[in-house]
């Protein structure tokens, strides 16, 4: 039978190059949505001034309550409350009830006492959701050394049953959404003793939970640095899951603070983020928050919509309960524009924004340090601020300035102001200066307090304008800007501010020169003396003149700037006009909306007038109250072509700022839905093939269409990783290949990719060989041949690399066991003939591809 076979192969076998793209690691992920914005503006956030809750005095609760749920439900709030009856004691939950949200009527019991063994030290940190009609409570169970995440639950809010702890090992703070999505119920919660990232798990019943993973990482150099941890239970919106949390970045005491921001997950998978904040919306500021059992804290816990108003609870210091009250923003497409003569585009439900402005506020300046240099003679320079910390002037003269007087400063004399050991420790800042510089030398000082703060010019010679501040740890942050944005032998204001996550520099009007994120708690105290135009004994004078400088323990607004600067002074009392407004024909005006923040003794009043021809008022409303948070009036005047609106604005103090912080007028829905994606745009760098020696800076450049552009999404090998505002993002990346491209999303929801996707290697550009044996192999039909394959990692980086083979006879297959691994590894190639497969000599080729090679 020898004489039947017949030779099929001499098989030849070559390495193939293949570019192919493995996923890597990245952050946590993110979903577009339409749904990208919170329903509250982050600014509109108004505090009480004072806690609305506190500890008894005696009983369980005497020495601290905090950290609440609150439920509003039949017209009544609900709150359950962590309580202590001792510093460091047994924690217990209490109740207590509200007609308005504000005053209080508590009960003489807990709501929920440790009763069983694995709550034993505690029942602490309630969060209260309604699902269907049952009321369900998760709250943390505290044995002494581990903390597990336990459930009650209500029919009545009165009288609770202990359903047990969800998970055996180490979590808390679980916040479940109110509703089924997907099938399931979801819950946000913490898994890590140590804090860290947001984890999520679902469940069918309530009853029975399963961990998942990450869906909340947290992010270098923000407020959420060092832990993610989740407030109250999630708001379902129409196109999204709304989360507020709480994070610290660094350890509380250590200059840490624990603050409030948001994040939206999306509606169809509540593992995705749609849009997540830049930086916190709420703080600790008030000395209740920042002193007492845990420094530096507000913890938001409760949150309830009553009306057209949002409600939010938080824990001040582990020893109050403050509220924080903002209007609620429920509209999915509102155009906001800073301009006072910009027509709004696109569709809106309900009815259309015919005009739309922002920014209106009657100045009251609060600067803790205001050095106006005007004495105009002697040793003194008054301070016209709060403080009262007059200065010594040191060998420097007076003379004429930008307002009224100001003092000359010669390097040469050592000239300066020493002010002394003040104004430190805040969790805020802002200096503002008029500078006449002759000259810039070295480290030449406008003002100084070392170790606290200094903005000076010429930082060690490089040529920039610095702002830098310390931490309570001692650890400094620089921002740089060129000096020659404050030319010399000119005048120009100059503007540094930190609002405890953020420093910018401003020159003149409020132009931004540069910023920079610095997220910590409060400034650094030092014994060092704050001097102005140069540091205390001299070394590193200023040259040339200095006139109103101020200090505040608060970051300005750009509008306060911009005011500062055009030299509005601080008053009781102001008006505001838009001027007629043509709306290019008759229209009905329905409806003036307007937003303000009002405290005690504030007044803001709004009058619409209409005309036929621009110049003669046909008819007006008259003068309407405003109220504090969001006051709509309906209008009744006739189809009018212009339209005109009226502000006035007062206080019974200049210490306060009343604000309209925008008013709208609405029509007959009659604009047309803006379906234009936003304008093409192209990726700049990290280039296409580049290999970064580190985790790069993605950088784009782009231009919008008449909607604007809201936000863009980074996509790093199929996952959306943030949604920024700038062109910008930097990565925090393993070492691996990366595809990356950017998606611009607009205000109305259209989208547009950018122009091409650029691929990089990070850790260099893998290099692996491979090798053969044997290298021929001679079998006839319907038979097998193994060979052995040797895959070895030879430079860049490390991937996992998968083999192919192609070239065969017709009829034949070759499996590879195994297919792919990461090198060095081996594997056995087994080609099988079929008993149709013609004879002939075929050169087999094997490849390996993996991370792009």
């Amino acid at each position: 039978m020898r004489g039947n076979l017949r030779p099929i192969s001499f098989f030849l076998f070559t390495l193939l190059v293949f570019a192919l793209f493995p996923i890597s690691q990245v952050s946590a992920t993110v979903q577009a949505s339409a749904e990208s914005r919170p329903p509250f503006t982050p600014e509109e956030w108004v505090k009480e001034n004072t806690p609305v809750f506190g500890p008894s005095g005696s009983g369980f609760d005497a020495y601290a309550a905090y950290n609440p749920a609150v439920v509003y439900h039949n017209g009544r709030f609900y709150m359950f409350y962590r309580a202590q009856a001792s510093p460091g004691g047994i924690s217990y939950i209490g109740m207590a009830t509200s007609e308005d949200g504000l005053s209080w009527q508590r009960r003489s019991t807990p709501a929920i006492s440790p009763t069983e063994s694995y709550e034993s030290r505690g029942c602490e940190d309630p969060r209260v959701v309604k699902i269907d009609n049952v009321f369900w409570m998760t709250y943390t169970a505290y044995d002494g050394s581990t903390a597990r995440q336990a459930l009650a639950r209500s029919t009545d809010l009165e009288n609770w049953e202990k359903v047990g702890v969800v998970f055996q090992t180490w979590s808390k703070s679980g916040a479940i959404v109110p509703e089924k999505i997907n099938g399931r119920y979801w819950m946000y919660l913490e898994t890590d003793p140590g804090g860290g990232d947001l984890y999520y798990a679902t469940s069918t019943d309530l009853l029975h939970w399963t961990m998942g993973g990450v869906v909340l990482r947290r992010r270098a150099g923000y407020f959420d640095s060092l832990t993610i941890e989740p407030g109250p239970p999630p708001v379902v919106l129409d196109h999204g899951i709304l989360l507020i949390y709480n994070s610290l970045d660094a350890p509380l005491g250590s200059g840490g603070a624990l603050r409030s921001g948001w994040v939206i997950f999306s509606k169809d998978d509540p593992t995705k983020i749609v849009a997540r904040c830049e930086r916190p919306f709420l703080q600790p500021e008030l000395t209740w928050e920042r002193s007492g059992q845990v420094p530096d804290c507000v913890f938001s816990e409760g949150l309830v919509r009553v009306e057209n108003m949002w409600y939010l609870y938080y824990g001040a210091a582990d020893m109050h309960i403050g509220l924080a009250r903002a209007p609620v923003r429920e509209r999915t497409a509102i155009l906001s524009v800073d301009t006072y003569d910009e027509w709004a585009a696109g569709y809106l439900s309900g009815s259309a924004v015919l005009r739309q402005y922002g920014g209106i506020r009657l100045l009251g300046l609060d600067p803790v340090g205001w050095w106006k240099f005007d004495d105009g003679s002697g040793l003194t320079a008054t301070d016209s601020g709060s403080g009262g910390n007059s200065g010594t002037v040191i060998n420097a003269s007076w003379t004429s300035g930008k307002v009224g007087g100001a003092l000359d400063f010669v390097r040469a004399s050592e000239s300066r102001v020493e002010v002394g050991d003040v104004l430190e420790g805040f969790s805020g800042l802002s200096i503002v200066a008029w500078i006449y510089p002759r000259s810039k030398p070295h480290n030449g000082e406008i003002v100084k307090k070392d170790l606290v703060y200094l903005l000076r010019v010429n930082e060690s010679q490089l040529g920039t304008t610095a702002f830098m501040v310390w931490d309570s740890s001692g650890t400094k942050y620089t921002l740089e800007v060129p000096d020659d944005s404050f030319p010399n032998n000119s005048w120009s204001m100059i503007a540094a501010t930190w609002d405890g996550s953020m420093m910018r520099i401003y020159r003149d009007n409020a132009v931004k020169l540069g910023e920079r994120n610095a997220s910590f708690g409060r400034l650094n105290s030092s014994p060092n003396a704050l001097t102005i135009g140069n540091q205390p004994g001299g070394g590193e004078g200023f040259e040339g003149l200095i006139d109103e400088v101020m200090i505040f323990s608060r970051a300005l607004s750009e509008e306060e700037i911009a005011m500062i600067y055009s030299g509005v002074p601080a008053g009781t009392s102001g008006g505001w006009s838009s001027g007629w407004m043509d709306l290019g024909e008759a229209r009905t005006v329905r409806e003036v909306e307007v937003e303000a923040s009002l405290s005690s003794g504030e007044n803001v009043r709004v009058a619409v007038l209409t005309s036929s021809d621009g110049q003669s008022v046909r008819e007006n409303t008259g003068w309407r109250p405003v109220s504090n948070g969001v006051t709509k009036i309906p209008l009744s005047l006739a189809p009018a072509r212009f339209v005109r609106v009226d502000l006035t604005l007062s206080t019974e103090s200049s210490a306060y700022s009343p604000t309209v912080y925008r008013f709208a007028l609405y029509g007959e829905p009659t604009v047309a839905p803006d379906n234009t994606p936003p304008a093409s745009f192209s990726l700049l760098g990290p280039e296409n093939g580049s290999e970064p020696s580190q985790s790069p800076l993605l950088e784009w450049q782009a231009s919008s269409d008449e909607s604007g552009i809201l936000h863009y999404e980074v996509w790093v090998n199929g996952v959306n990783i943030e949604n920024v505002t700038s062109t910008s993002y930097q990565t925090s990346l393993e070492n691996g290949c990366y595809e990356w491209w950017v998606v611009a999303v607009d205000m109305f929801g259209n989208r547009r990719e950018s122009t091409g996707r650029h691929v990089f290697y990070l850790g260099g550009r893998p290099s692996f060989s491979l090798s053969v044996s044997p290298v021929s192999a001679q079998i006839s039909p319907g038979q097998q041949a193994q060979f052995s394959i040797s895959v070895v990692h030879t430079a860049g980086i490390m991937v996992a690399v998968s083999l192919s083979a192609s070239g065969l006879p017709p009829g034949a297959t070759a499996t590879f066991s195994p297919a792919s691994g990461t090198p060095p590894f081996s594997s056995v190639l087994t080609i099988s003939t079929a008993a149709a497969s013609p004879p002939g000599t075929y050169r087999i080729a094997v490849s390996a591809s993996g991370g792009g090679v």
